[in-house]
């Protein structure tokens, strides 16, 4: 696949005091990945701002393996592709 929109997760906390959302997705035959902490923002919306020169196009072009960032609140949020190639992608989410 050479690209298609991103996949995303939306995490919200039961107070509504954290959230984060995870984007997955392919550009040019490659995987990539992306975290979005405190943003109000749905993953719909997140979405778009991927692409057509959005401000987060960086971030998939950047074709990470692996990202980690922090929230507001200090709480550190992790992705890994566990397998990085191919057609049968997997990747690790780590809060913590």
């Amino acid at each position: 696949m050479a690209a298609a929109p991103p996949a995303t997760l939306r995490f919200i906390t039961p107070d509504k005091s954290e959230i984060v959302v995870l984007a997955l997705g392919v550009h040019n035959y490659k995987r990539w990945g992306d975290i979005v902490t405190n943003d109000q923002k749905t993953g719909l919306q997140i979405n778009g701002e991927y692409y057509n020169s959005g401000f987060r196009a960086s971030a998939r072009e950047a074709q990470l393996a692996e990202y980690s960032v922090k929230n507001a609140q200090g709480r550190n949020f992790q992705l890994k592709y566990v397998e990085p190639n191919g057609n049968n992608l997997k990747v690790q989410f780590i809060i913590g």
